[in-house]
Parts: structure tokens; C-alpha cells; sequence
């Protein structure tokens, strides 16, 4: 073009200036505020580019907060893109996000992960993940299963003994024995050999090692609930025999527990007698009435008493319906008579000559399925009256 002459107003505009809209631009750029086309950016208050909102989103610009367009779960800061906006973080959406420790979007707390997104752990006191029983097994590692829990093998149990599917704790002639050996891991199932290899097959047994010096041998369990549980004459002879074994001696001890496992009430003492089936703490004729005065109570640690009638008790009515077999009573040491029982574990039923439910002796009101276990934490309760149920678990145990 000669000099002096003017442009030709047909001629293509700048491609870096006079722009109105991006697809003046060329080479990728976009047309940004003044009319000047520049490459696009992360901070030019636009949407522009592949951005699914203004300076977010499309793979290279941030993460798009919660209501911004999305096209793809990663343009969001929640990681959750539904309808293509970004969603408000939340527990069960399947993405680790806001306060999630984890998120696996299912309604289950038996898997790694909580429905309220807390991960799992061996001490949640939840059986969850591969655990084979409650933070036992599995990603809990060799070891880690307490006695009377499930296990696979040796090696899951804390013991290093699994028997039929249960961890069991080491053998020995008695729970003393094992304690005084040093084997004891607690409060739990063991084998006992009282009679050595050779003789008669172990046991498995309940043993208290914490309580009054441990080494307390179970030798029944009776287990209350909403039904009649013991209906036999039976229930309490393994006790009277394991007290005159050889391998036991003259301390006892009573423990309730709730049905949580946690003991309410426990007594120790020690036996002033022999015991045989038909002659326990009782001092007159097996079948007479029962009387506090035709017995020779057993003091407890805790200044109440114990008595048990004996197996061929056949007496009836208000008090004497205590005596009609096998039963445990524990009452105040200053008590004279049933009226401040504290402790009361007895078949809903007679067991010696008749079969019928007990009587209470309030108009001829029957005893109740739901109190043969009876306690309350008082003692001031009249077995004739109504005694108060209780369900759990009574224990009676040797040493």
C-alpha cells in the first residue's frame, strides 16, 4: 500500500484486540473483558474454555463448589456431580468427602465402614469387616479373640486354643490350678482334667480369675428369661459333686450377671460341712418345712448368708415352696425369716412329688416363669409376696 493511503476497512482485525466474542479469537484464545482476546485462565471472572463454571471445573481449572455446573464428578469439590451441578457433600453418597472418615454408599455397618461414615476398628465393640466375631479375627490379626469367642483356628484365640469353633483357655485340673500355673487370661471358658490324661474326657468350664483371688471353678449356670428355663431336679448336683472333689475345697461363691455380662452381685465364703444331695446347708429331716432354723447358712463376704435346701425337699406352700428341691437363697446376716431375701434362684416349678408351679401364698397366686432368678439390689422383699424377676445369669462356683 502506497504511503498516505488509507486502510482497506475490509481487512481482518487483530486477533489479540478487537474482539466481541470468543470466536473472534483465534489459536484457543478467548475474548475477555475490553475487547482483547487472550489465552483463557483460571482467574479471568469468565466461563470460558472447557470450565463448567466461572474459573472452575473442566479438568484444569479448581474444583466447583456445591451448586456450580459439572459435567464430570471430578469438577466438583464434592466429587458428587448429579444433573450436572455439583452436590452438597453428604453421608451415603459413595464419595469421601465433608467430615466422612469413609463412604461406601451402603446402609450397612457390617462391612469397613459405618453408616455414618466412621471407619471401622478392632475396639468398636462391632463385629464388622472380616471379623469372625466382635473386633476378633481378621484384620484384627493373630490373637485378638478373648476366651469364649468364635475362632477359625489356634492362632485366633489369645489363648492359642480353639475348640469346636470357641476360644477356650489353657487346661488344667482346676481354674485355681490354672491360675496358680500362671495360664490365666482372664475370666472365661478352660478345659479342666481334674482326674488327669488317661481318666475321663476334660470339661469346659466357666472360671472366674479376677473375683476374690480368682480360681473360682463354675459348676452350674442357670440363665433367666421370660420363659420357664429349669424344669429337672438335677440343675445343682455338679455343684454339690465338684465341691467334695479332691480336686476342690470348702470356698464358694455366688455371682449374678445382667444380660450385658456385667456382675450385680457376687458373695464369697467357705462351707462349714460336707455336702451331699439330700444334705446341703440343712440340718433337719430332707423333707421337712422349710425353716431358716433347720439350716447352717453359709456366711459371705458381704455379711449376707446362704442357704440351699436340699434335692429331696418335698414341702409346700408360702415359705416351705423354697424347700420342694434344689434351691439357692441368700439373705441379710441379720434376717430371721425370707422377709428381707436379697437373692433368690429357684425352678418355676416343684420338683419333688408334684409338678405344678410353686405358690406364693397370696390367695394361692402362683410362682412366675419370669422370677426364677429373683432380685432387685434390695433386700427387703418377702418370698411370700411377689419376688421381683430378674433376667440374667446366676453362677455358683468352687475353689
Amino acid at each position: 500500500m502506497d504511503a498516505g493511503q488509507a486502510p482497506d476497512a475490509r481487512a481482518e482485525p487483530d486477533a489479540r484486540s478487537g474482539c466481541q466474542r470468543d470466536q473472534d479469537c483465534t489459536g484457543g484464545d478467548v475474548c475477555a473483558p475490553g475487547g482483547v482476546c487472550v489465552a483463557p485462565s483460571c482467574n479471568d471472572g469468565a466461563q470460558n474454555g472447557a470450565e463448567t463454571g466461572v474459573d472452575c471445573g473442566g479438568g484444569t481449572c479448581p474444583a466447583c463448589a456445591d451448586g456450580v455446573g459439572c459435567t464430570v464428578p471430578g469438577d466438583c469439590e464434592s466429587g458428587v456431580c448429579t444433573g450436572q451441578v455439583c452436590q452438597i457433600p453428604r453421608c451415603g453418597d459413595g464419595v469421601v468427602n465433608g467430615d466422612d472418615e469413609c463412604d461406601d454408599g451402603n446402609p450397612s455397618n457390617a462391612d469397613e465402614c459405618t453408616v455414618d461414615c466412621v471407619a471401622t476398628t478392632c475396639d468398636d465393640r462391632t463385629q464388622n469387616g472380616d471379623e469372625i466375631d466382635v473386633d476378633c479375627g481378621g484384620r484384627c490379626g493373630p490373637g485378638s479373640c478373648d476366651l469364649g469367642q468364635v475362632c477359625g483356628g489356634n492362632t485366633d484365640c489369645a489363648s492359642d486354643i480353639c475348640v469346636e469353633g470357641r476360644c477356650i483357655g489353657s487346661s488344667g485340673e482346676s481354674c485355681l490350678a490354672i491360675l496358680q500355673a500362671g495360664l490365666a487370661i482372664g475370666d472365661g471358658v478352660y478345659s479342666i482334667d481334674p482326674d488327669g490324661a488317661g481318666g475321663a474326657d476334660p470339661l469346659q468350664v466357666f472360671c472366674n480369675m479376677t473375683d476374690f483371688n480368682g480360681g473360682w471353678t463354675a459348676c452350674t449356670e442357670f440363665v433367666n428369661t421370660a420363659v420357664e428355663d429349669v424344669n429337672n431336679n438335677d440343675w445343682f448336683d455338679a455343684c454339690v459333686d465338684f465341691t467334695m472333689a479332691p480336686w476342690s475345697g470348702t470356698d464358694i461363691m455366688v455371682e449374678l450377671r445382667d444380660e450385658g455380662g456385667a456382675i450385680v452381685y457376687s458373695g464369697a465364703g467357705t462351707r462349714a460341712r460336707d455336702w451331699t444331695q439330700n444334705q446341703l446347708t440343712s440340718t433337719g429331716n430332707a423333707s421337712v418345712q422349710y425353716d431358716l432354723n433347720q439350716h447352717t447358712p453359709v456366711p459371705l463376704s458381704n455379711g449376707d448368708k446362704l442357704i440351699i435346701p436340699s434335692k429331696s425337699g418335698n414341702s409346700g406352700g408360702c415359705h416351705g415352696a423354697l424347700g420342694n428341691g434344689y434351691g439357692v437363697l441368700v439373705y441379710p446376716g441379720s434376717a430371721t425369716s425370707p422377709q428381707q431375701t436379697e437373692l433368690l434362684v429357684l425352678p418355676y416349678r416343684f420338683q419333688v412329688n408334684v409338678t405344678g408351679p410353686r405358690d406364693l401364698g397370696q390367695g394361692n397366686v402362683q410362682w412366675f416363669e419370669t422370677t426364677e432368678i429373683s432380685f432387685d439390689g434390695t433386700n427387703d422383699w418377702n418370698t411370700c409376696g411377689f419376688p421381683p424377676a430378674f433376667f440374667g445369669t446366676f453362677r455358683f462356683y468352687v475353689r
